[in-house]
């Protein structure tokens, strides 16, 4: 039970990273793209937040582990991706 919720919880962040970044790049531009946009954004930025509490529910599981390590990619991801984009645009 420790274990699939561990699981669970740190797929969130995965998940809205990839659908984010996905979105970003897509050529939709509607109100509800948007919405999916900012929350799925805010849900990756909190994978270090997934991060520590996947490992505080169950630390010893090696696929808890794994899923650890991609939420908490998935937050660095996030933030290289905005500093890129504020590279880009020269701010």
């Amino acid at each position: 039970m420790k274990k699939s919720l561990a699981i669970t919880i740190e797929t969130i962040p995965v998940i809205a990273a990839i659908l984010s970044i996905g979105l970003i790049v897509s050529p939709l531009s509607s109100s509800v793209v948007k919405g999916v946009i900012n929350i799925s954004t805010i849900l990756a930025f909190m994978g270090f937040i997934f991060f520590i509490v996947g490992r505080k529910i169950d630390k010893e599981d090696k696929a808890v582990r794994v899923m650890s390590i991609a939420a908490l990619l998935s937050g660095i991801c996030m933030v290289a991706f905005y500093i890129a984009a504020i590279m880009v645009f020269g701010l």
